[in-house]
């Protein structure tokens, strides 16, 4: 994903639960709680950003479509 990367516009923001790396699954404190921006691009698609305060953790290009149930939990 390279700095010049256009963002139309913003579909769902919010905070999520993001897992560990499988190795730290039943490790309570490795989940982290994380603000995420869904965008679509220009290009058709979407990413999935998250943010750990106001800096960028890390980001997941979606190019399909792709309908999830979504449950909260509280912990």
């Amino acid at each position: 994903m390279s700095g010049n990367y256009a963002y139309e516009e913003v579909c769902k923001h919010g905070f999520f639960i993001k897992s560990p790396p499988a190795h730290l699954f039943t490790n309570q404190t490795s989940w982290k709680k994380r603000y995420f921006i869904l965008s679509k691009t220009s290009k058709n698609g979407y990413v999935l950003r998250y943010l750990k305060g106001q800096q960028l953790k890390g980001y997941i290009e979606i190019n399909e479509y792709v309908s999830y149930d979504i449950y909260q939990y509280f912990f």
